[in-house]
């Protein structure tokens, strides 16, 4: 957890090592669109 403070106020920057689960969805829906686009352009 990474802190700045700044004169407006503190903002706060969080990194987090476990990637949310929408991050996997968008990951998986990549993965299939590019499987199927193969195997379109082989058949």
């Amino acid at each position: 957890m990474v802190m700045a403070q700044r004169p407006g106020g503190i903002d706060n920057f969080s990194v987090t090592a476990i990637p949310e689960p929408s991050t996997y969805a968008a990951l998986f829906g990549l993965l299939a669109f590019v499987g199927v686009m193969l195997r379109r352009r082989r058949a």
